[in-house]
Formats: C-alpha cells, structure tokens, sequence
C-alpha cells in the first residue's frame, strides 16, 4: 500500500495519531505526517479544514497531557 493510498484511505486518523503521539513525546515524526497530511490536500484526497482540525486539536490535547502528566507527577516522570 503506498503512502498515498494510506493517506487517502485513514488521513485525518493517521494525522491525528502520528501528531498527538509526537505531542506526549514519543519519537515520531510530525513533520513528514503534515507534508504527507498536505499533499493529500493538494491533490485532493484530504479536505484541508479537517486535516487542520485534527492537527490543531492532536497537538492540544498532547501539550494538555504533558501538562497535567508534569503536574502530578512531577520529576518522577523525567527520571
């Protein structure tokens, strides 16, 4: 299955996933999921709104995580 096919088929779930994952600090990359995320826009696989839609509120609710993880847990969670 190619990359684009994949992105056609599950692109604002495998943009919402791959974003919210980079957001709590997994390793993976953000940045070639928005360049996959926008030629799919580009070429009129994805709509642009929801690709920004799911992007906006991954990375929201990945910061928020991160937020309340380093509130409560403190530096227990960095050692």
């Amino acid at each position: 299955m190619t990359l684009f096919l994949l992105m056609a088929r599950h692109g604002y779930a495998l943009t919402f996933a791959l974003l919210l994952a980079e957001a709590i600090g997994l390793p993976f990359p953000a940045a070639i999921a928005l360049v996959a995320a926008g030629a799919a826009v580009a070429a009129h696989a994805l709509w642009g709104p929801y690709v920004l839609l799911a992007a906006v509120t991954a990375l929201l609710l990945g910061d928020t995580v991160q937020f309340w993880l380093g509130r409560y847990m403190g530096w227990a969670l960095l050692g």
